[in-house]
């Protein structure tokens, strides 16, 4: 029997983010808290997206630069620090 793996989709990406990001964090401190959170069988290193980043990575990074276009983040100048607007 072959392991299935489970899509790590951007509604579970989203809410964990708005729990996360009650202060400041960079992407480092982010990316490692999901692959701690979810685990390697939702964030499979080896899957890839389109420009052959890490797929969770690259979900991640645009949903939290949605979120700063939508008021849900705030990001500093350089996009690396993000934390959700009270």
């Amino acid at each position: 029997m072959s392991k299935k793996n489970y899509p790590l989709t951007n509604q579970l990406i989203e809410g964990f983010l708005y729990k996360f990001l009650t202060d400041w964090k960079n992407t480092d401190e982010i990316f490692s808290a999901i692959l701690d959170n979810f685990g390697a069988e939702m964030c499979v290193p080896s899957e890839l997206s389109k420009n052959g980043e890490i797929k969770y990575i690259h979900k991640t990074k645009s949903l939290l630069l949605r979120g700063c276009k939508n008021g849900i983040y705030s990001c500093d100048k350089n996009q690396t620090k993000f934390k959700k607007n009270e």
